[in-house]
């Protein structure tokens, strides 16, 4: 299938399905689909009753244990939080439609004035986005071996019955969550090449305002200013509906990070040999996702946080009354809505989100490092106490 239109526009639909033959062949038919989201809705339920039963284990060894930092409640809050991430994996591929959504992409996309002047720069980027792909996909690659013959499952009775479904889902998890990081990277490029491309635009306007149109073009100014308004609401809508599709996995993976690394450093550091292997590709897997999926939608609010600059220079390029009413309007516009990717609709994801969650991990261990060397100290203390009583 072409991943260009007759008209020369870059199109999301063909390009996503160029890039995931998968979703070309279940297309086909519906009976395909519906198969796809039944597989989808089965993981989902079985995440929910892994999510009660490691919940329920949790608890019962709390109440059997005054300590909470131990080898065994580490292992079911590791499992706990994986489970938790993998259950919102499986409610983004159940509730998920990549053909409607890219759809609805593109009868917004199509109505921009650069969507065929960007095609050649989208396929440019999308060369690095295969190769951050690629990346992605031998990191998960390497987490679903390890997760076959170095699982740390807590040896319970109940989850052992159920280690075989547990590993087959998880290993689907895994799979289905390539998809959802190809998703975002493809969508990001088209997102970063329509605001670069507004921005230059607005750009050329302005320098264009120095010269002849305040001159001679003054009652076509409002006009501009009020279509290039539309525009930016349109790349808004699909910044939005970009951030609606994968909004419950996207604010889960972030918020489940920080704990799941915290754990994971604590068995790589604190536990036996035999679960260094899965907790080391687990977390070399998540910060690799954690890298792309920041690098795929973190340039976004950057873009719209530049507007307000050009903007400002069209009301001060263009002193007429109507132009600069537009003018404040899109600059209001650009300053009260942070478009952009968020986690829950609340913190839009930038750059900065990275070292913040490394520096609240290093925080948390070096916490728990110094509560674990002090219950060492006091056993210690304890054991001298209980040894002079004696003598």
């Amino acid at each position: 299938m072409s991943t260009i239109r007759s008209n020369g526009a870059a199109s999301l639909y063909d390009y996503y399905i160029q890039s995931n033959q998968f979703f070309s062949v279940i297309e086909r038919s519906t009976d395909y689909v519906k198969v796809f989201k039944f597989i989808g809705m089965i993981g989902l339920c079985e995440k929910i009753y892994m999510t009660i039963l490691y919940t329920g284990t949790l608890i019962n060894e709390l109440m059997g244990k005054n300590d909470f930092f131990d080898e065994t409640n580490n292992r079911i809050l590791f499992n706990l939080f994986t489970t938790i991430d993998q259950l919102f994996i499986f409610h983004d591929w159940f509730t998920f439609d990549p053909f409607l959504f890219s759809s609805a992409f593109d009868e917004i996309w199509k109505t921009l004035p650069f969507s065929n002047a960007t095609t050649h720069k989208i396929e440019s980027q999308l060369t690095y986005c295969k190769l951050n792909f690629t990346i992605l996909t031998l990191s998960q690659f390497i987490l679903c071996y390890a997760l076959l013959f170095h699982d740390p499952l807590v040896e319970q009775k109940k989850v052992s019955n159920l280690t075989y479904i547990s590993k087959v889902f998880n290993v689907l998890g895994y799979g289905y969550s390539l998809f959802i990081v190809n998703h975002l990277l493809i969508t990001g490029v088209f997102l970063h090449s329509g605001f670069v491309s507004l921005s230059s635009i607005l750009d050329s306007l302005v320098n264009y305002s120095k010269t002849k149109l305040c001159l001679s073009k003054q009652h076509l100014r409002p006009k501009i200013i009020c279509y290039y308004r539309n525009v930016y609401n349109f790349l808004g809508q699909l910044t939005d509906l970009t951030d609606r599709s994968h909004r419950m996995f996207i604010g889960t993976f972030y918020l489940t990070c920080v704990p799941k690394m915290v754990t994971m450093v604590y068995d790589i550091v604190f536990t036996g040999a035999e679960f260094k292997i899965f907790h080391i590709a687990e977390a070399c897997a998540n910060v690799i996702r954690l890298i792309v999926i920041t690098n795929s939608v973190a340039e976004i609010p950057n873009y719209t946080a530049n507007f307000w600059k050009t903007i400002y220079s069209f009301s001060i390029v263009c002193t007429d009354s109507p132009s600069m009413n537009e003018a404040n309007l899109f600059l209001e516009a650009s300053l009260n809505q942070n478009y952009g990717i968020k986690i829950f609709s609340s913190k839009v994801i930038t750059y900065a989100i990275v070292p913040t969650i490394i520096t609240t991990i290093a925080t948390y261990f070096i916490g728990i490092a110094s509560y674990q060397r002090s219950r060492i100290y006091a056993c210690f203390d304890k054991a001298n106490d209980t040894k002079c009583l004696v003598d």
